[in-house]
């Protein structure tokens, strides 16, 4: 399997100094990222939301959480 824009120009340190460039300009208050050898992660926090992955954590601990 070929990998994920193998034949790309631009750098990862570009990208994510884009990524985080535009969640700076639409208001984003946090913002992580990380990686190992054959995966990646991306976190940030706008308004009401944590997204990790593109799954917004606070909704998801909201729906998983017990009542007593």
């Amino acid at each position: 399997m070929p990998k994920y824009a193998e034949n790309t120009t631009v750098s990862a340190d570009k990208s994510r100094a884009e990524i985080e460039r535009t969640l700076q300009r639409y208001g984003a208050t946090r913002f992580m990222y990380g990686w190992e050898e054959d995966a990646a992660v991306i976190a940030f926090e706008m308004e009401d939301a944590f997204i990790f992955n593109g799954k917004n954590i606070y909704e998801t601990l909201k729906e998983n959480q017990v009542e007593s």
